[in-house]
C-alpha cells in the first residue's frame, strides 16, 4: 500500500493568493500614506539643510565685503530665471600709523633717523605711501598682509574698488618686523595712495590677489559662487557652466530673490535679504536670510 501523499489543492493556492491580495491592498491603503510622508518630510529636511548651508556661506561673505562693495546686478529671477549679486570678499583687515611715533621716533624724525612709517593722505594718489600696520586680523591660518595682495582704504562708494581703483592699492613690498617692534606688526609699500583727498581714519581692508571678487548666482537651477579673478564691476549674470570651475551651493534651485538697501535708518550699515526656493519631487522649501553689511570704510 502506497503512503498518502500531502499538498495543497489549486484551490487552496487561490485562496491564499487572495487572502494575500487583501492583506497587500489593506497595508498600502493604511500604510502608504504614512511611507510617503516619511520620505516627504526627509526631502524637506534635506532641501532645508541645503538651503540653510548655502545662506549662510553667502552671509559670511557678505559680513566680510569690503565696505561698500555689494552689486546687486540681477535682483530676482521671476523674469529670466536668472539672478546674482557680486561683492569684494576680504580675508583681513586693521588699523595703520596716521601720524608720527612720540615715543619711539628718533629725535631727527623725520628727516633721518629711524622712524615711524605712515601715510601722507595730502599727498597725490600716484604717490607710493608706505606705512606701519598697528594692528591687524585676519580669518583664516596664513597671514594676508603679503606682496600683491590688496589694500582697500576710504572706499566710500562702490565704483572706488570696482572700475575706478580710487580706494584700493596693490602692496609692493612688506616686512613682518618693522625696524622697531613699538612701530607696529608691519611695514607695508603701496603702489599708490589711496588716502589721497585726507582720508586719515587709519583703517584698511585686504583682499587676497587670487580672489579679487566673487558672484554668487542662480542659473540653471544651481546656485553657485563664482570668482570673478578681477575687480571688474559685472552688468551681467554669468551663466553657468562648468567651464568656469563654479562652487555649487545648492541644486534643485526653482528661484530666488536679493534686496540690498545700501544705507539702513542713516547710518552707514547696509543690509541684503536674501530669499531661495528649493524643490525636488513637488516637495519645495522657502528659506529668507538678512545680512548686515558694514559700509563704513
Amino acid at each position: 500500500m502506497k503512503p498518502r501523499q500531502h499538498g495543497f489543492t489549486l484551490v487552496e493556492l487561490i485562496t491564499v493568493m487572495v487572502l494575500m491580495g487583501i492583506l497587500a491592498g489593506t497595508f498600502m491603503v493604511f500604510f502608504k500614506p504614512t511611507i510617503d510622508g516619511y520620505f516627504d518630510a526627509r526631502r524637506r529636511a534635506d532641501l532645508t539643510d541645503i538651503a540653510d548651508t548655502a545662506l549662510r556661506k553667502i552671509a559670511q561673505d557678505v559680513r566680510r565685503a569690503a565696505p561698500n562693495s555689494v552689486n546687486v546686478i540681477d535682483a530676482t529671477t521671476t523674469a529670466d530665471n536668472v539672478a546674482c549679486v557680486q561683492l569684494v570678499p576680504t580675508v583681513g583687515g586693521g588699523r595703520y600709523r596716521t601720524g608720527p611715533d612720540l615715543t619711539n621716533d628718533d629725535a631727527s624724525c623725520p628727516t633721518s633717523g629711524v622712524c615711524a612709517a605712515y601715510p601722507d593722505s595730502s599727498a597725490a594718489a600716484s604717490a607710493t605711501p608706505t606705512f606701519d600696520v598697528l594692528v591687524s586680523q585676519f580669518s583664516g591660518a596664513t597671514d594676508p598682509i603679503v606682496k600683491d595682495a590688496t589694500v582697500v582704504i576710504n572706499n566710500q562708494n562702490g565704483d572706488d574698488v570696482y572700475d575706478t581703483g580710487l580706494s584700493r592699492a596693490t602692496i609692493t613690498n612688506t616686512v613682518a618686523a618693522p625696524p622697531r617692534p613699538g612701530f607696529g606688526t608691519h611695514r607695508v609699500t603701496l603702489s599708490r595712495n589711496p588716502t589721497a583727498g585726507g582720508y586719515d581714519a587709519g583703517r584698511f581692508q585686504i583682499v587676497a590677489a587670487t580672489e579679487a571678487s566673487v558672484i554668487y548666482s542662480c542659473s540653471g537651477g544651481r546656485l553657485i559662487r563664482t570668482n570673478v579673478g578681477s575687480f571688474t564691476k559685472q552688468a551681467t549674470c554669468p551663466a553657468y557652466s562648468a567651464a568656469m570651475n563654479p562652487y555649487v551651493l545648492a541644486t534643485d534651485l526653482k528661484s530666488c530673490e536679493f534686496q540690498y538697501s545700501a544705507n539702513m535708518g542713516g547710518q552707514q550699515s547696509g543690509y541684503l535679504w536674501m530669499t531661495i526656493v528649493l524643490e525636488r519631487q513637488n516637495e519645495a522649501v522657502t528659506l529668507a536670510h538678512g545680512s548686515h553689511v558694514d559700509n563704513i570704510p
